[in-house]
């Protein structure tokens, strides 16, 4: 969290423009990347968008696993190919600024929001491997995975996500 305050009874004129400039920018930032209203991303959401099968071994399908998440930009914190089981770290999306303030007293706090994966691997008949990339979602250090703040459709939504990380899969089998 950081803070800035400002204390005295009559700021400089010119600092108290910039100051307040700066206010509204953070404003405006605020209100064009909200994370305050979206949908639950729910067990079935997941079972239906967020699941693939691959042809290929399970330690294949594995390495292309890691090999696709870490292209997009994740690290990866947990590898168990045994259990079929990969975890990535926090991955960086965004910073939301919040200020408040008046001419005489002001603050202004950060949001980072970022997701990482639990990726479950299960090997099923017919030579296949069933991937099922289960995202979360933070804001600083809360989990707010239960909550409706998932952005489903369109570019940048949870199911474009999820196609980029299966299309990325399949292209490195």
């Amino acid at each position: 969290m950081m803070a800035i305050v400002l204390r005295g009874a009559t700021p400089a004129p010119l600092l108290f423009r910039a100051f307040k400039r700066l206010l509204m920018l953070f404003a405006l930032v605020s209100m064009m990347t909200a994370c305050t209203s979206g949908q639950v991303l729910s067990p079935a959401e997941v079972q239906a968008h967020g699941k693939a099968s691959f042809r290929g071994s399970s330690s294949k399908v594995h390495r292309a696993c890691v090999d696709a998440l870490k292209i997009l930009g994740y690290q990866i914190t947990v590898e168990r190919p045994e259990k079929g089981l990969i975890v990535t770290d926090r991955k960086l999306l965004g910073v939301q600024a919040f200020a408040s303030g008046d001419k005489y007293a002001a603050s202004a706090t950060a949001v980072q929001y970022s997701m990482q994966y639990t990726v479950e691997l299960a090997a099923s008949s017919g030579g296949e491997v069933s991937v099922v990339a289960t995202p979360a979602l933070f804001a600083n250090a809360d989990d707010m995975s239960s909550k409706p703040v998932w952005k489903l459709d369109g570019p940048n939504g949870m199911r474009a996500n999820w196609k980029e990380l299966f299309d990325k899969i399949q292209s490195l089998l």
